[in-house]
């Protein structure tokens, strides 16, 4: 698989983990969660096939268009594939606290050859954990155990396994392995 298609992938399982993870109850105005009748929720739905729409609402700073745009522009999905403005949008959605644009920023600098550079990886799955994104958790975890981005330090990575669990990701056997 390529690492295109793999970051595809990987992106679409976190979203779909992302949305499963997170409670009912989350008040995080930048948090995806299973109320369909969340905002955000609509906001995708308002957007999802609408490109020149979500371009007008992330040039107004509306930060869930800005990721949604982000990420057409890195896949190339109804615009021009342009990995740069694809990392400026969703490194602004990212820096005003939107965390499936730190997840995802996360992922493209993870898997993207072009830029691949896990430190920055580990610094923006690192922002969106801190905000409880389970999918983070688990991707910091892995990067600690693995000392990819970071040093090794099976501890932390034991740590971010157990938020991952508590934010409903099933990381049992991933714990005992790294509590032996």
């Amino acid at each position: 698989m390529s690492n295109k298609n793999l970051l595809i992938f990987v992106y679409m399982l976190a979203l779909v983990f992302s949305i499963g993870a997170c409670s009912n109850n989350d008040s995080s105005p930048n948090r995806l969660n299973t109320n369909l009748n969340d905002p955000q929720i609509k906001t995708v739905e308002k957007y999802e096939n609408n490109i020149d729409l979500m371009k007008n609402a992330a040039q107004q700073g509306d930060v869930v268009a800005m990721s949604l745009l982000g990420d057409k522009y890195l896949k190339g999905d109804g615009v021009e594939k342009d990995i740069k403005k694809g990392i400026a949008w969703l490194t602004n959605a990212a820096d005003k606290g939107n965390s499936l644009a730190q997840q995802s920023l996360g992922y493209t600098y993870l898997f993207e050859s072009t830029i691949q550079n896990d430190s920055k990886a580990f610094f923006w799955f690192k922002k969106s954990a801190e905000q409880g994104d389970g999918i983070s958790q688990l991707e910091l975890a892995n990067m600690y155990a693995n000392g990819s981005g970071v040093v090794k330090d099976l501890k932390l990575a034991s740590q971010w396994l157990k938020k991952a669990n508590d934010n409903g990701l099933d990381t049992p056997s991933a714990l005992k392995y790294l509590q032996k």
